[in-house]
């Protein structure tokens, strides 16, 4: 559906008491988000001891460790040090079995698809050195992207509002700095993780869906999905809907970066990869930063310390844990593949349910993992403010307050998990197939 014009709005908003009620609204979210927001989590911070530890940073000193990076830069490196060690060993033992040594043997947790390392691969070949401190730069300018992004997505599903329309810029702007200032988007940073250019690569998507672009959709989940496979479930919820465009695009880019990985690295690393994850479905992991079911259930039948990471090894195998955890996941998926009714179907709370249920279902989801978020608590705030019932649209709006506060601020234990529950439970409530176009009725009413 295509955008409304500034000239068709402004005409009907004028002479109304609308204006100043969509103001306070614009008003309330900017405070919310960029006051109360920010000073719950230095809150946190101070009643926990951590006021001066730079070490522990909460959402504001990870927008400041982002900003200063640009002069000091820095070194961290979780994703990049277990893919250029896995880049490095495989360069010396050309045709050697990369998992079998690095993750059984030597215990070093690379967990990615063989085909996460093809542009890496390309770049040594080309002769560019590769460290930490390069891909981190990279990074630093991933997240301005994809604040930029959801910038733009929050600017169109404004644009779809008479009453919202005129304050997309600073809806926008609002958007840019939420993201920014998100918990699970600067800990990704601070790590030195690939997830931040699967956030990006999310937003984009989404912001192609939104405008119709749903090929271009396609191509970058089939990315992502090259970097983490459990997005491969994508393909499945596309078909179901019969989004043959989006699965035809996503299928060239997955076979051809997979087709291209067997040729780099061979078959026997994609076997041994296959038991990798098997593994990794097996145990999942206790340590505190697991916020999914795999994750809850570890931690009710752990023995060890459980805000203690193990870098090199896994909880043990409970057959609790692990049917729970399957559980769990088909529950969630099966609700994720479920087609709604035909006006919802296919529509961007659709599509971002999707993703959102497929990085909870997995038995490992970090809290990182999830600074695809934002985009997803953009949509679902428009399709709250257009529901009709007050008490509705009251309800829903304070429990997307409260997830947010949860999942944007780390409290420790499981209240990421519980917060990203929350929000999934509105995704899946407030799923209006289309925003509305032209009529601001919805929206008058204030929250």
């Amino acid at each position: 559906m295509d955008i409304i014009s500034n000239t068709r709005l402004r005409p009907q908003y004028g002479v109304s008491g609308n204006h100043a009620r969509v103001r306070r609204q614009i008003i309330y979210l900017c405070f919310f988000v960029l006051v109360v927001s920010p000073v719950f989590d230095e809150i946190i911070r101070l009643g926990n001891g951590r006021w001066h530890d730079l070490q522990t940073p909460g959402a504001l000193g990870h927008a400041f460790r982002w900003l200063s990076h640009f002069v000091r830069g820095g070194e961290y490196g979780d994703s990049w040090n277990a893919m250029l060690a896995a880049l490095n060993w495989f360069a010396q033992h050309p045709g050697g079995r990369l998992y079998e040594q690095l993750f059984f043997v030597d215990h070093i947790k690379f967990q990615y698809p063989p085909s996460s390392l093809l542009l890496f691969d390309w770049l040594a070949r080309m002769g560019v050195k590769l460290n930490n401190l390069m891909l981190n730069d990279i990074n630093g300018w991933v997240i301005a992207f994809n604040c930029v992004v959801n910038a733009l997505i929050a600017t169109k599903l404004a644009a779809r509002e008479d009453c919202y329309a005129p304050f997309r810029v600073h809806l926008g702007i609002m958007v840019a700095l939420a993201t920014l200032l998100y918990y699970p988007v600067g800990k990704a940073f601070e790590l030195g993780q690939i997830q931040v250019w699967i956030n990006a690569l999310f937003s984009v998507a989404a912001l192609a869906w939104l405008s119709g672009r749903k090929g271009a959709a396609g191509v970058l989940i089939g990315l992502a999905c090259l970097i983490k496979p459990q997005l491969a479930l994508f393909l499945v919820w596309g078909a179901w809907r019969r989004e043959w465009r989006f699965v035809l695009a996503w299928g060239v880019v997955a076979v051809a970066g997979n087709l291209l990985a067997v040729a780099t690295f061979g078959w026997q690393n994609h076997l041994d990869y296959l038991r990798v994850l098997h593994e990794l479905s097996r145990t999942g992991e206790s340590y505190i930063a697991n916020q999914s079911f795999n994750g809850l259930l570890n931690r009710m039948f752990a023995h060890g310390n459980v805000a203690v990471f193990d870098a090199h090894g896994f909880p043990p195998y409970q057959p609790a844990v692990y049917l729970g955890t399957l559980a769990t996941s088909i529950i969630l998926i099966a609700a994720a593949l479920v087609r709604p009714r035909r006006s919802e179907a296919s529509s961007l709370q659709d599509f971002l349910r999707a993703g959102l249920t497929f990085t909870l279902a997995s038995p490992i989801a970090w809290e990182h993992h999830f600074g695809l978020l934002p985009v997803v608590y953009v949509a679902t705030l428009f399709t709250l403010l257009a529901r009709k019932a007050p008490n509705e649209r009251a309800l829903g709006l304070t429990i997307l307050s409260v997830s947010f506060l949860l999942t944007g601020h780390w409290l420790g234990g499981s209240w990421t998990f519980l917060g990203v529950l929350a929000l999934l439970a509105m995704v899946h409530w407030s799923s209006d197939g289309a925003l509305p176009q032209t009529s601001g009725n919805a929206l008058e009413r204030g929250f």
